[in-house]
């Protein structure tokens, strides 16, 4: 007896997962990520991408979908956010980063929902080249786009330090190819029409 109210119990479980609200998966294309959580959004990439999983973060009275991705030489995370009481804070993403770390910017009082920011690491768990672009859909809904490099693994650098590194010739050239990303990005980060808008669950996550 006690076996089958295990059973069933599992069972039970099952079916109240399988009803519980899901998020919908992103389309992939060759360059291209499509979410289709409203607002849906379409962002494009300068080299073919790699879909590798999508996750639901909670933090607090915000939610998140977070889609990895990546890119040849790039990691890339595509966060879409949104806050359940309140609103977000409308500051531009170059002036969330000190200056010595800052190595490119973009910001227009013509689109100030747009703007994005290049920056050089130094962590534990090594240098990184970060480009981050970030969209407000609404006052409550916005999107942010992180594509980082790997410069070095902690440890020993032959430069000896972030800007002979940013004047060397390899870190030029590296900081001028994630230039063209952050620019792809950027350009082409746009709201779009969610597919399936009959069945369309606006607050998936309730």
């Amino acid at each position: 007896m006690r076996k089958i109210h295990i059973l069933l119990l599992l069972l039970l479980l099952i079916v109240l997962s399988a009803c519980a609200p899901k998020a919908a998966k992103p389309t992939i294309k060759v360059y291209t990520l499509e979410d289709n959580n409203y607002p849906c959004i379409k962002v494009d990439f300068s080299d073919q991408i790699r879909y590798i999983d999508m996750s639901k973060v909670k933090d607090g009275d915000n939610i998140a979908l977070l889609y990895e991705l990546v890119m040849p030489g790039y990691q890339i995370e595509v966060i879409k956010m949104y806050a359940l009481k309140g609103t977000f804070s409308t500051e531009s993403l170059p002036s969330l980063y000190d200056d010595p770390s800052k190595l490119f910017e973009i910001s227009s009082m013509e689109n100030p929902d747009k703007s994005a920011v290049i920056t050089l690491e130094d962590t534990r768990d090594g240098m990184f080249l970060r480009g981050s672009v970030g969209y407000f859909i609404q006052s409550d809904r916005m999107v942010r786009v992180n594509v980082s490099r790997l410069i070095k693994k902690s440890g020993t650098f032959k430069y000896s330090g972030l800007e002979d590194w940013s004047n060397s010739t390899i870190g030029k050239r590296t900081i001028e190819n994630m230039k063209t990303v952050v620019d792809s990005v950027y350009a082409s980060l746009t709201t779009t029409q969610c597919p399936n808008k009959a069945d369309l669950n606006t607050e998936w996550w309730k």
